[in-house]
């Protein structure tokens, strides 16, 4: 909280030893103050921590050729076998025939967050008799919010866009830039060529 409260001046007193400074003490909501008032996150939302992104999948229906015609509902509930329950996102029904597969639903988790990225969706929470799911895989992989460590890295990655010479920590800040999946960069000494690069990129899982 002491940080907090010499955070709001610093952007116009406070030379860039001292601002650097501040970001290496900075925790949780001190560090978000600090992004957003000195290091731009109100003119870069961008540069603001990443919140948690809910995972999205592709899931069909099909009804058993003994069983009714359906018709998928909005918001319809599917789960996995451990319980991370996942809501439809059509905006209107989807009618499957008796016997019939429908075409790729999209499925939102109910929680953000990278919990809802294992697993397989094969149960019914709404009811739809005569039916199963099958799971076609994630289409948008959940995130969880963005770390103190990580939302400070990128910070300080910042500085590297402020010269002509792009180096290491220019290809690094660019790498975490891709998306919020993007937690661990390595960029490899330079080769043959000064001006050649390998970046190596890894999520949470690897």
């Amino acid at each position: 909280q002491g940080i907090s409260k010499q955070i709001a001046g610093a952007g116009r007193v406070a030379p860039k030893i001292l601002r650097n400074v501040l970001l290496g003490l900075a925790k949780g909501e001190g560090l978000d103050l600090l992004v957003e008032r000195v290091y731009g996150g109100l003119q870069d939302p961008e540069r603001l921590r990443r919140a948690a992104r809910a995972c999205e999948r592709s899931i069909r229906f099909t009804v058993a050729a003994s069983a009714s015609a359906i018709v998928v509902a909005p918001g319809s509930v599917v789960s996995t076998p451990e319980g991370q329950q996942f809501t439809t996102t059509n905006a209107s029904g989807v009618a499957v025939a008796a016997g019939a597969t429908s075409a790729a639903i999209t499925i939102r988790a109910r929680l953000p967050g990278r919990a809802a990225n294992s697993g397989a969706v094969s149960r019914l929470v709404t009811a739809y008799a005569g039916t199963t799911i099958t799971d076609d895989g994630i289409t948008l992989p959940g995130t969880d919010r963005e770390s103190d460590e990580l939302l400070t890295r990128r910070t300080e990655l910042l500085w590297s866009q402020h010269t002509y010479a792009v180096g290491p920590r220019a290809y690094e800040l660019w790498a975490y830039e891709a998306g919020p999946a993007i937690t661990r960069v390595w960029v490899a000494p330079p080769g043959a060529s000064p001006n050649q690069f390998a970046v190596y990129l890894a999520t949470p899982d690897g």
